[in-house]
């Protein structure tokens, strides 16, 4: 092999993705040859800084989604292990969904069992509190009469 066919293969040595036989061959030649050494140390540093800044990062459910439904049908054990994130995701935001509501219900009758045990029984006003009523509505005017016994 000659120095471009060794560096068209350097990233996947580098990967670890040559088969045996191609790897036996470009080590060969790396022994020999400082300039595609030197290459081969280039392209590692930059694939080390690659993944070391990609460190922590997380493609979002959307670009995972996408990618997931350009891949060819035959790659369906991606699309089922992309449906069962889906479905747990779901039921892990029901459960939560379910906890805010039972949460907020406990608090409403506690409050309101608080509030009746403060203000006496049956929710009446302490003793001493006036209460103001209003007036009474008037009475309805009576109807004219349409002359006729």
């Amino acid at each position: 092999m000659n120095c471009d066919e060794i560096r068209e293969r350097l990233p996947a040595l580098i990967d670890g993705e040559l088969e045996a036989s191609e790897l036996a061959e470009v080590e060969k030649h790396l022994a020999g040859c400082t300039e595609c050494r030197t290459e081969k140390t280039r392209q590692e540093k930059f694939t080390t800084s690659v993944k070391v800044s990609l460190e922590g990062l997380r493609p979002s459910d959307r670009f995972i989604k996408q990618v997931i439904e350009k891949l060819p049908e035959s790659d369906a054990p991606a699309r089922e292990a992309e449906a069962a994130v889906t479905r747990r995701r779901n039921t892990v935001s029901l459960v939560v969904a379910l906890a805010i509501i039972a949460l907020a219900v406990a608090v409403i009758v506690f409050r309101m069992s608080r509030r009746a045990g403060r203000d006496g029984q049956g929710g009446k006003p302490p003793a001493g509190t006036s209460v103001p009523v209003p007036p009474p509505a008037p009475a309805p005017a009576p109807a004219p009469s349409s002359g006729r016994p």
